[in-house]
C-alpha cells in the first residue's frame, strides 16, 4: 500500500483501520472506540476496544440497560414481517445501541422506543393483510357459488329446490355481509401478527363462514314468518330473505376474536406479573 492510501485510510471518518477485521453487512457507526453493525446473518452486533472498556467501567450501568434491553427486542419473533422491515427494525435498534455506548442514554431509550412502535406498526399492517386477505379469499369462494347459482337458477331449482335455491343465496348475501362488516373495522382491529400467519387466516375464514350460516339461519325464519312476516307479502321474500341474510352477516362483529382474546390475555398477565413485581418489591426475604 503507497504512502498516500495509507494516509487516505487514516483520514477516513468510519475508522477502517481499527475495525478492519469486521466486515459488516451493514455499517451503523463505527468510531475509534466502538463499532455498531448488522453481520452476514441479519444479527445485530457491536465490539469495542479495551481502552474504552478500560475507561468506562464504572459507568456502564445505562449503557448495559440499554444493550439488554437491544439484544431482548432483537430476539422478538418477526418471521412474519418482510424482511425489509426487520432490516430497518434492526438498524433502529443499532442507533440506540450507538447512543448508550456514547453515553447518551436518554435519546437511547427513545429510539428504543420509536424501534418498539415501528416494529408494532409493521405487525399491526401485516396482521391487517392476512386477516383481510383470508377473509376476501373465503367471501369470494361464496360469491363464485352463488354466482353459478344466479345464473343457473334452473338447474339450482331442480337440485336443490326453490327454498332451498334461495336459502343457498342467502348464506352468500351474509358471506359478503360479514366481509362488508370485517372490512369496516379493519381500521379499529389491533390484532399481532406474532399469533401467527395461520391464526390470522383462521380467524379470517371464520368470520365469513360466521356471516353465511348467520345469513343462512335469518332467511330460514324469514322463509317461514318467523321474523319480518309484514315485509315478505306481495312476492318480496326473496328480496327480504336476501336484504335480512345481508345484515345478519354484519353481525359478525359481535362474535369475540380468537386473536384479540390472545392479546388481552396476554396483556393482562403481563401487567399482573409487573403488579406482582411492585407489590414485592423492597420486601425483604426471610
Amino acid at each position: 500500500m503507497s504512502k498516500m492510501d495509507e494516509c487516505k485510510k487514516e483520514s477516513r471518518g468510519d475508522y477502517s483501520d481499527v475495525w478492519a477485521h469486521i466486515q459488516p453487512k451493514h455499517l451503523i457507526r463505527a468510531t475509534k472506540n466502538f463499532i455498531v453493525f448488522i453481520d452476514e446473518v441479519n444479527d445485530l452486533d457491536w465490539e469495542t476496544t479495551r481502552e474504552y472498556d478500560e475507561r468506562q467501567a464504572v459507568n456502564m450501568s445505562e449503557c448495559n440497560a440499554i444493550k439488554n434491553e437491544a439484544a431482548l427486542m432483537e430476539e422478538i419473533p418477526c418471521a412474519g414481517l418482510h424482511a425489509n422491515a426487520i432490516f430497518r427494525f434492526k438498524r433502529l435498534i443499532g442507533e440506540a445501541l450507538v447512543c448508550g455506548l456514547e453515553g447518551d442514554s436518554v435519546n437511547g431509550r427513545k429510539m428504543l422506543d420509536k424501534a418498539k412502535k415501528y416494529l408494532n406498526d409493521r405487525c399491526e399492517e401485516t396482521s391487517r393483510f392476512w386477516y383481510l386477505s383470508a377473509a376476501s379469499l373465503m367471501c369470494l369462494v361464496f360469491i363464485f357459488v352463488g354466482a353459478g347459482i344466479w345464473f343457473d337458477k334452473l338447474s339450482a331449482k331442480q337440485l336443490f329446490g326453490e327454498t332451498g335455491m334461495w336459502l343457498a343465496l342467502a348464506a352468500v348475501s351474509g358471506s359478503i355481509g360479514a366481509l362488508f362488516s370485517v372490512i369496516m373495522r379493519s381500521g379499529k382491529l389491533h390484532f399481532d401478527c406474532l399469533n401467527g400467519r395461520s391464526l390470522h387466516y383462521l380467524e379470517g375464514v371464520s368470520r365469513i363462514w360466521l356471516g353465511g350460516i348467520s345469513g343462512l339461519f335469518v332467511a330460514l325464519a324469514i322463509k317461514y314468518e318467523i321474523i319480518f312476516a309484514t315485509f315478505t307479502a306481495g312476492g318480496k321474500m326473496a328480496g327480504v330473505m336476501l336484504i335480512g341474510a345481508f345484515a345478519a352477516g354484519a353481525s359478525e362483529r359481535f362474535a369475540s376474536s380468537i386473536i384479540t382474546k390472545l392479546d388481552s390475555s396476554s396483556t393482562h398477565h403481563e401487567q399482573s406479573i409487573t403488579t406482582n413485581k411492585d407489590k414485592h418489591k423492597g420486601v425483604p426475604h426471610e
